[in-house]
């Protein structure tokens, strides 16, 4: 199936990351340590695939999605799920279940299941 999607949008795929390396800044970023490997051709499908083959729009939130996990770093955490399980944090249903905090940022009403 995805390597079906990936030859069926492979044009698309391509566009947008030709965007990607035209972007000064933006190719720095692809480019540095292991992130081509982090920014393949699976990642940049799903930007063509949730912006319906619209290069331009999928280039924009790629580009940006980008920028911004530098900006938070977020490349250097790298995968933290099974860091996460090491420390005893929950698994994602039980993580479902918790409360968001009063206030917060993105807190919007979860339906919670009940034990």
């Amino acid at each position: 199936l995805v390597d079906d999607l990936l030859e069926k949008h492979a044009k698309a795929i391509a566009s947008v990351r030709e965007s990607i390396l035209a972007n000064d800044e933006c190719k720095a970023l692809y480019e540095k340590g292991d992130n081509t490997k982090r920014y393949d051709d699976i990642w940049i499908l799903r930007y063509v695939l949730s912006h319906k083959g619209h290069v331009k729009a999928a280039s924009k939130a790629a580009i940006s999605t980008i920028m911004f996990r530098e900006e938070s770093g977020l490349n250097e955490l790298g995968d933290v799920r099974h860091r996460l399980k090491q420390q005893g944090i929950p698994d994602s249903e039980a993580m479902a279940n918790i409360e968001p905090i009063p206030g917060g940022q993105g807190n919007r009403p979860r339906s919670r299941k009940h034990s």
